[in-house]
């Protein structure tokens, strides 16, 4: 039997937490929320065109235009360097699958600088400076162009003063003036042929009838 005023650990009842925590009123701590919020959504964001391996973000941009590619590289600093760092895989790409058969017709034009020096004259006006045949054959053959030397459109070599003569810059319009004049009088002609057609067809049905009523009249 315990004595009067002793005290013992089984007289102590079990402690129970009942700390919460204390609310955020501030407008401080609730900018920082706000904060730590935006910051979560933002890691959360969708993927982005840099999230795409590199052989497949090559593969979209080569069925892209080559014109799209130039606009595209103007919208921001890291599509222009990723452009400009893949710039030969990329002009691969779309040469083979836009232009093949170009690119077995024609060579890949190369800087003047890296070109053998003695070839400079062939590659300048000097070369199309040269004197040139009596004629403004267009060179409809590659043995054609070859015997024509330097030739350019819109101009002939007059072998009596031994210079070249180079059409007016209006006569491009003057042309087509002239084709779209000579259009419109085989239009007309063909109309005006038409409709004399069938004037012609008009008078023999109605010579016809008539002959079939002169026929029907003396039976």
């Amino acid at each position: 039997m315990r004595k009067p005023g002793t005290y013992s650990e089984d007289d102590e009842e079990p402690l129970v937490d009942t700390t919460k925590a204390l609310p955020l009123r501030s407008k401080r701590t609730e900018r920082r929320q706000k904060k730590r919020h935006q910051k979560e959504a933002a890691s959360k964001q969708l993927a982005t065109l840099w999230d795409l391996p590199l052989e497949l973000l090559l593969d979209v941009l080569t069925l892209l235009r080559p014109s799209d590619i130039f606009k595209l590289s103007r919208v921001n600093h890291t599509l222009r360097d990723f452009i400009a760092r893949e710039e030969h895989e990329i002009v691969r790409k779309i040469i083979s699958q836009r232009y093949a058969v170009l690119a077995k017709c024609f060579r890949i034009p190369v800087l003047l600088k890296k070109v053998d020096e003695d070839a400079h004259p062939a590659l300048l006006d000097l070369f199309l400076e040269r004197s040139g045949p009596p004629s403004m054959d267009f060179p409809f053959h590659r043995d054609n162009y070859y015997m024509l030397e330097a030739y350019l459109p819109n101009r002939g070599w007059n072998a009596e003063v031994a210079e070249w003569r180079y059409m007016p810059a209006s006569q491009h319009d003057t042309d087509i003036q002239f084709v779209k004049a000579w259009a419109r009088r085989k239009k007309e002609v063909e109309e005006n042929e038409g409709k004399e057609a069938v004037k012609e067809l008009v008078q023999d049905a109605a010579e016809a009838e008539a002959l079939s009523n002169l026929r029907n009249g003396a039976s």
